[in-house]
């Protein structure tokens, strides 16, 4: 289970998946394709911010949304999973990034939260969402990059003059 040269970390996406469920518990509509979402969003989001992903899972497109290939097998093989995870496994970045991830589960507040809800669009059903997806603009461009890109293709002979 390794996407784009990232080593899976179960211990951590164990210790992940407990934290972000123990903080989850006032939720009654809590469930497994809600934590597979918050999962997701806290790896996207450490990887946009930190550079890397908390637990190097590889997450799929799917019907529920986000999935992590490892999600099943995990919790299947896990108890307590309501309780208390050790943070110390994770560094005061990370839990940062885990604490803002819970808080854009209710009202997403920033621009690169509502960007990792929305990256599932850029992949069909079934496929690996890639971690660096997080840094594609789905902005249109401005007329000065547009400008700057025909330039571009015209001096390597890639497009004709207009006009």
């Amino acid at each position: 289970m390794e996407q784009e040269g990232r080593t899976y970390r179960g211990e951590r996406f164990r210790a992940l998946a407990r934290y972000v469920t123990s903080r989850s518990q006032a939720d009654p509509a809590f469930d497994r394709a809600k934590l597979a979402s918050l999962l997701y969003h806290c790896d996207f989001l450490a990887y946009a911010r930190l550079g890397d992903s908390i637990t190097g899972a590889t997450y799929r497109k799917s019907a529920e949304g986000p999935w992590p290939e490892c999600l099943d097998a995990e919790l299947d093989g896990m108890e307590g999973i309501g309780e208390d995870a050790d943070r110390s496994l994770f560094g005061d970045e990370e839990v940062a990034v885990i604490e803002q991830a819970l808080r854009d589960r209710e009202a997403p507040d920033s621009e690169l939260s509502t960007h990792i809800e929305s990256l599932t669009r850029y992949v069909d059903d079934g496929e690996v969402i890639a971690y660096n997806l997080v840094f594609v603009s789905t902005e249109p461009p401005s007329p000065e990059a547009t400008r700057a890109a025909q330039e571009v293709a015209e001096r390597l002979g890639r497009v004709a003059r207009a006009g």
